[in-house]
C-alpha cells in the first residue's frame, strides 16, 4: 500500500536490504520497488519454505487483519531482530487475541512492536513511514522504547488480560 511504498523509499536511503512480500503482483514488483527483492506469492507459501534471511527486521503492513495474523504467526518462528505491525488498537488486539487463543506464548507476543512506529502524531503515509523508520533505527541502535507507540499503548497488557 501507500505506507509500504513510502517506507521503501526511506529504507533505500538507509541502505537496508529490502524484501517485499505481497500476494498481489501489481503491488509487488520491481517496477514499483526497483531496489528490493520482490516476492509475489501467497504469504503462507513464502513463510513455509526456507528463506536465506539472516535475523531480519519484519514490518507487517498487510491489507487485512487475517493476513497480519498469518504473517505474525510465521515470522515469530523465524530468528529475527524486530517484528512490527501496522494497525489500530482494535486490529492489533484481534491479531494478538487470535494468536494467544492458538497457544502463542504471551512473552513472545510482548516482543512485537504494535502499533508500530515512534510517536510523532503521523497522519500521512509518508509521516507514518518516517515514524516506522525511526523505530527501526532506534532498535538497531539500541534505543528501544524511545517514544515507541507500542510501549505507550501496551496493547497486550492493557487490552488483553491474562
Amino acid at each position: 500500500g501507500h505506507v509500504a511504498l513510502e517506507l521503501y523509499h526511506i529504507a533505500v536511503r538507509l541502505e537496508l536490504e529490502i524484501t517485499i512480500i505481497d500476494e498481489r503482483e501489481e503491488f509487488c514488483n520491481n517496477e514499483r520497488f526497483p531496489k528490493a527483492t520482490c516476492i509475489a506469492a501467497p504469504f503462507i507459501s513464502v513463510f513455509t519454505r526456507p528463506q536465506n534471511w539472516i535475523r531480519p527486521y519484519f514490518v507487517i503492513a498487510t491489507r487485512g487483519h487475517s493476513f497480519d495474523q498469518l504473517c505474525l504467526e510465521h515470522v515469530l518462528k523465524i530468528d529475527h531482530w524486530y517484528i512490527g505491525m501496522i494497525g489500530s488498537r482494535r486490529r492489533v488486539r484481534a491479531a494478538f487475541q487470535a494468536l494467544l487463543d492458538a497457544g502463542t506464548p504471551r512473552a513472545l507476543l510482548a516482543s512485537i512492536h504494535a502499533p508500530i512506529g515512534v510517536e510523532i502524531r503521523a497522519e500521512t503515509p509518508a509521516e507514518i513511514a518516517v515514524a516506522i523508520a525511526a523505530e527501526l533505527i532506534a532498535v538497531r541502535r539500541g534505543a528501544e522504547g524511545a517514544g515507541s507507540i507500542s510501549a505507550r499503548e501496551r496493547v497486550l497488557d492493557r487490552l488483553l488480560k491474562e
